[in-house]
C-alpha cells in the first residue's frame, strides 16, 4: 500500500507502525496505517489557479479485475463472497469547501458504495466498499456487471482543488491563508483498511 501512495505523492513519513488484527471467528482482517504526506498537492496547470489534491483507491478495485469485453459469452468468476472496505481520513490545514456525497451502485450479485463526509471542519472521510454476494455472474448478466464496474471505477477517488494567493499560500474561504509549512507538513493521511471479510459461500 505504501508503495502505491509514494508513487502518487513522493516520500511518506510513517506516523505510527502498521497495526493489524485478525479475527478468525468473525472471518475479519483489519489493517491500519498512518502516514504524513510532505507534498500532497500538485500545482494546477493551464489557466487554473491554486493546487489540487487527489486520492485514488488501489485496494477495493483490485478485487474487481475483470476487463470489459463487449461480446463476452462466458460467465465471470468474482472469487469468494466477501466485503472489502477502505476508509481514508484526510486532515487538512484549512477548511475546504467540498460537498459530501453517498453513491450506491448495484450489480448482479455485487454492490458497491462510494461516500465522502466531513467528520469536523478539517477532517474528512472517504469510504469505498464492495460486497460480493455471489461468486458467479451468469452470461446473461455480464453486461450489467460491466456497467456496475464502470460506475465503481468512476467513483473510486476524490479530487480537491484548493485556492492559493499570489505567494502560493493556501486560502480558506472562512479562515484566510495558511503558510507553506502548514500545508506541506501538517497534512496527515490516515488510512484505515477495515472490514476485509471473506464470507463463506452459502451452501
Amino acid at each position: 500500500m505504501r508503495e502505491g501512495l509514494e508513487s502518487a505523492y513522493g516520500e511518506l513519513s510513517e506516523l505510527e507502525p502498521l497495526i493489524w488484527s485478525d479475527d478468525p471467528a468473525a472471518n475479519r482482517l483489519e489493517v491500519l496505517e498512518h502516514y504524513r504526506v510532505h507534498r500532497p498537492y500538485a500545482v494546477n496547470e493551464g489557466g487554473d489557479k491554486g493546487v489540487r489534491f487527489e486520492s485514488r483507491d488501489d485496494v477495493v478495485g483490485e478485487t474487481l479485475k475483470t476487463q470489459y469485453r463487449p461480446r463476452r459469452d462466458q460467465p465471470i468468476d468474482l472469487g469468494s463472497p466477501r466485503i472489502v472496505r477502505t476508509e481514508r481520513l484526510f486532515v487538512f490545514p484549512i477548511k475546504p469547501q467540498i460537498t459530501p456525497w453517498r453513491l450506491r451502485f448495484e450489480g448482479p450479485g455485487v454492490h458497491g458504495v462510494s461516500e465522502f463526509r466531513w467528520l469536523d471542519e478539517y477532517k474528512g472521510r472517504h469510504l469505498i466498499e464492495v460486497d460480493v454476494e455471489r461468486r458467479i455472474v451468469p452470461v446473461e448478466a455480464v453486461q450489467d456487471y460491466f456497467a456496475f464496474l464502470q460506475k465503481m471505477r468512476a467513483s473510486n477517488g476524490v479530487s480537491f482543488d484548493l485556492a492559493t494567493n499570489r505567494s502560493g499560500k493556501l486560502k480558506s474561504p472562512s479562515t484566510g491563508a495558511t503558510g507553506w509549512k502548514s500545508w506541506l507538513l501538517v497534512l496527515g493521511l490516515v488510512f484505515a483498511f477495515g472490514a476485509l471479510r471473506l464470507l463463506l459461500q452459502a451452501a
